[in-house]
């Protein structure tokens, strides 16, 4: 088990920490908007290019192997998306900004 374990490739170790760290960062912004619905702080032009480049670093991480880069990206796309549509709406419905 242990030899498996020191077996893994540092960058998949690097990739995974990393990834993992860049996705719970979005947690509770996430958690937040989710709970009051307010997104007057934010701007819907971050929150349409990130789940874009999200969803490109997934495909990178699908065309190289990287299952690590495929679950947290896939995660962080989530969490992105959730926000992005909830601004969305509430910028046609209460003309808030961009």
């Amino acid at each position: 088990m242990i030899d498996m374990i020191l077996s893994i490739p540092k960058a998949e170790v690097l990739s995974f920490v990393g990834l993992a760290l860049i996705t719970f960062a979005f947690l509770p912004q996430s958690i937040k908007t989710l709970r009051s619905g307010d997104t007057k702080a934010i701007s819907l032009k971050m929150y349409i290019m990130y789940p874009a480049g999200c969803i490109t670093m997934l495909f990178l991480g699908l065309e190289i192997d990287n299952i690590s880069m495929v679950i947290w990206e896939a995660i962080a796309t989530l969490l992105s998306l959730t926000i992005t549509f909830i601004k969305a709406k509430n910028v046609l419905q209460h003309n808030e900004g961009w």
